[in-house]
């Protein structure tokens, strides 16, 4: 609480802080830069902190992560992941899983799990995969699949399991009352009615880059 006296700070500076106060290792920089080079939109450096500390104090054995990219949140969960746990992770676009793929041989932290890369739409991939069977999934889609996606993955994760949803705001459009497009409509519409099951599942909508929605499946 402030007191009347106090000067109350700038919101915007205090995220401005936040952001970059980051320090990120060199793999994580170089997945950025080819990144950019593609033209993808990775998680900030904030939300990559984020997602290893989640992936560490989960003990996740096994993540799932839909929207690789060039591997930039596929390295932050690997930072935080125990020796030895698994990942799979799916993308659309072969080139940027290419570049993702190389990340993860450079990264140390790649050579110490098991981690299986899947060129493919997610409405492919994921009927395929077993239900039940992740600690922690995190999805980055385009906007079109998100809540495919999302629905999906709490099917695939374990009770116990947390779902992560990058982009959780569809670019803040979620919490402007007038924007009305079939997509932002669509998020909107998700968030609520994954809070609604109150009996199955704790929700957190974090204000992390472009939003975080994270779900723990009681």
């Amino acid at each position: 609480m402030f007191s009347k006296d106090e000067i109350r700070p700038d919101r915007n500076s205090i995220w401005a802080f936040i952001e970059e106060f980051p320090e990120e290792s060199s793999d994580i920089t170089d997945a950025r830069k080819a990144a950019r080079e593609l033209g993808v939109q990775p998680v900030s450096a904030h939300t990559a902190d984020l997602l290893r500390v989640l992936a560490a104090s989960t003990h996740a054995q096994n993540i799932l992560e839909v929207g690789t990219g060039t591997g930039v949140s596929t390295l932050a969960l690997l930072q935080g992941m125990e020796p030895g746990s698994a990942m799979t992770t799916l993308d659309i676009d072969n080139s940027r899983l290419q570049r993702a793929r190389l990340a993860i041989q450079n990264s140390s932290h790649g050579r110490k799990h098991r981690v299986r890369t899947i060129c493919g739409d997610a409405a492919e991939v994921l009927p395929r995969l077993s239900q039940g069977s992740y600690d922690l999934a995190f999805v980055d889609t385009s906007v079109e699949s998100a809540e495919y996606s999302v629905l999906s993955c709490l099917s695939l994760i374990k009770s116990g399991g947390l779902l992560i949803m990058h982009n959780a705001l569809n670019q803040g459009l979620v919490a402007q009352p007038t924007a009305r497009d079939p997509q932002t409509v669509v998020h909107r519409r998700l968030l609520q009615e994954i809070q609604e099951c109150t009996h199955d599942v704790f929700v957190s909508l974090v204000h992390s880059n472009l939003g975080l929605y994270l779900v723990y499946k009681r």
